[in-house]
């Protein structure tokens, strides 16, 4: 069953040049669905209209429960960015950082809450002790990391992975692909963005393959 469906999708930042010409794809729950392009073709751009990020598009974009449209986000679609570095504030401990998105809906900071958020920091890899230390002194892969157990806290219906790798070292790399694994495993549905077909071919169900803002083959791995 689809969870997303979107239609005959054009987007253009100036009104001018087209980003994204006439896109139709779904997105089926506990799917993982790689998009794959280079540079330029228009991948995150959809991701961004598909998470919220970008609201002056034409066409259509449907969500079914649990995801739900307001008019100025969408709750129940995570994405996690390219740049740990820029994605998260530096000044905050991790603590406060994964639980921030609960918190502001004004759920109470008690001993279950902390517990939680230790949960989903051990569900990436960091121990409990990292719920005291301040994300700035964190590495870049740890960082990405802290911004996947954030998204984990949510517990949202698509996680939405924006090239969440490049910017790593080799050993982070392996360990954020060792994350999506497990997260597509336990039947979390999952978008991944990345121009690696190797990367998407060991992940994903499907594959939708992008061209200068149009979508040119979508083929079952």
């Amino acid at each position: 069953m689809s969870i997303v469906n979107v239609r005959s999708l054009f987007f253009s930042f100036d009104g001018k040049k087209r980003i994204l010409e006439d896109i139709d794809i779904d997105i089926a729950g506990s799917e993982t669905l790689g998009i794959m392009g280079k540079s330029g073709s228009g991948k995150s751009t959809l991701a961004g209209c598909i998470a919220g990020l970008h609201r002056g598009y034409t066409g259509e974009i449907h969500y079914s429960i649990p995801i739900v449209a307001n008019k100025t986000y969408i709750e129940g679609i995570h994405m996690i960015f390219q740049d740990p570095y820029s994605s998260l504030n530096p000044r905050m401990n991790v603590w406060k950082c994964v639980g921030e998105g609960i918190l502001i809906r004004g759920t109470r900071a008690d001993a279950r809450f902390s517990e939680k958020i230790k949960e989903v920091l051990a569900e990436v890899g960091l121990s409990r002790e990292y719920a005291e230390r301040r994300v700035g002194t964190l590495s870049g892969g740890e960082r990405q990391k802290v911004a996947i157990a954030r998204a984990l806290m949510l517990n949202p219906a698509v996680i939405i992975f924006d090239e969440a790798t490049v910017n790593l070292d080799l050993i982070s790399q392996r360990d954020i692909l060792f994350i999506m694994d497990r997260l597509k495993k336990k039947g979390h549905t999952l978008v991944i963005i990345s121009h690696d077909e190797t990367l998407l071919r060991l992940l994903s169900h499907r594959i939708a393959h992008m061209e200068e803002g149009r979508l040119v083959k979508i083929e079952k791995v």
